[in-house]
């Protein structure tokens, strides 16, 4: 039978780590709801592990939990958070029960063979594979803060029950208090945990920002930097068209044939495309010079509706999707991006694909922006924030050899 004491212990806990994540997280209604059921989860394991079940059965329901919590990820990621979660379990147990044999109750609670043996073989499997899920590790990052505080808080729970069948009878009031205060302190320190990783993301997301205006800034100059050309180009057809009429008059044909080449030459240089749309070939055509360096074969649909975005936010998003496109033509046989833009019921779609010899889901199937090299990981994170922006969609697919790229918004 559970005594009142650790019925009351178990209470309070729960009431102290649900008004704290109340008051930090109560504007997000899913992780509210996951909390919820984290917090019954928690709750039964706790009730069970008190009738002196294996300390196994709350790995295996926290290894449970977590499968839950990242249900939307695959298989093989959701078993290593899990175990990730487990490992941080296993230090904070391991690291309490010291500290409350060393400093308050001056007694030896015994490490049972049974009970740690697989978990310190877990321990020394996630050490040695760690730096296969980096990524994985990254994703989790944010929640580490949280799961430590529950794992802490329940830790202590359990280990009420195990000081209260070391001395065979209940908890005495002194040492509910001191388990008490230990849990108010866990959760003082993860409310400075939550404080530091909120600080340290909202640095990294002005770095980012900051980097990403640059980017964008760069290409939006080199639309600018190709249209002031084609501007002078028309600019001094005037003067082209009275240096070829004189040399008629005077009959120098050969003054008109280099004029002629060396315009035709010039103009070659400018390269142009012709969509059907003015914004839309001028983004193409700030590209094509770097098409053409790498040898890309480059094929654009006609489009000659209207674009039912800002015309910035257009430019910054195909600007990017174009790079990307170029950036990841590894095909050394056939090189090739098709970009086809249309209208289809209320959606207007943007299809970029491009021939890759690699497929760049296998590795990052979310195609979250892991790149820490200037441009590319910015580019990405441009596209997405535009897409949101607009509310839209964006998918991602790799077949017969070609990445492909889409993007639905309203129109």
């Amino acid at each position: 039978m559970l005594e009142t004491n650790n019925i009351s212990f178990i209470a309070l806990s729960l009431m102290l780590l649900s008004f704290f994540y109340y008051v930090y997280s109560i504007n997000i209604k899913k992780n509210l709801m996951q909390f919820i059921g984290s917090i019954v989860l928690l709750a039964s394991v706790s009730i069970i592990s008190s009738m002196l079940i294996h300390n196994g059965l709350l790995s295996i329901c926290l290894l449970g939990l977590c499968l839950i919590m990242f249900k939307q990820d695959s298989l093989l990621e959701c078993l290593f958070i899990s175990l990730y979660f487990i490992f941080l379990k296993v230090l904070t147990y391991v690291i309490m029960t010291w500290g409350i044999n060393i400093f308050i109750y001056d007694l030896v609670l015994p490490i049972h063979d049974t009970i740690y043996g697989s978990d310190i073989l877990l321990c020394l499997f996630l050490l040695l594979t760690g730096h296969l899920f980096k990524n994985y590790l990254l994703r989790i990052k944010e929640y580490t803060a949280f799961y430590l505080g529950i794992h802490s808080v329940l830790i202590l729970i359990y280990l009420s029950y195990l000081i209260t069948n070391f001395k065979k009878g209940s908890l005495p009031i002194e040492s509910s208090i001191e388990i008490v205060l230990i849990t108010i302190l866990v959760i003082l320190i993860y409310q400075m945990i939550n404080r530091i990783l909120s600080i340290e993301k909202e640095n990294y997301l002005v770095k980012l920002n900051n980097e990403e205006l640059k980017f964008n800034k760069k290409n939006y100059e080199n639309i600018i930097s190709h249209m002031n050309e084609i501007r002078k180009i028309k600019h001094d057809m005037n003067h082209m068209l009275l240096s070829l009429l004189d040399d008629c008059e005077k009959k120098d044909y050969e003054s008109l044939h280099n004029h002629i080449n060396n315009q035709l030459h010039r103009i070659n240089e400018t390269q142009t495309v012709d969509t059907g749309n003015a914004s839309l070939n001028l983004i193409l055509a700030s590209q094509l010079s770097k098409i053409k360096d790498k040898n890309i074969e480059f094929i654009a649909s006609r489009f000659d509706d209207d674009i039912p975005m800002d015309k910035l936010d257009f430019y910054v998003l195909l600007g990017n999707l174009l790079d990307n496109a170029i950036e990841n033509c590894t095909s050394k046989s056939i090189k090739k991006i098709i970009l086809d833009i249309y209208k289809e019921n209320n959606d207007f779609i943007i299809d970029i694909k491009n021939t890759s010899i690699n497929n760049p889901l296998v590795d990052n199937p979310y195609f979250n922006t892991t790149k820490e090299e200037r441009g590319h990981g910015f580019g990405m994170r441009s596209i997405m924030n535009i897409v949101n922006k607009y509310h839209g969609e964006i998918t991602f697919d790799y077949s017969y050899r070609y990445f492909s790229v889409q993007i639905k918004i309203d129109s």
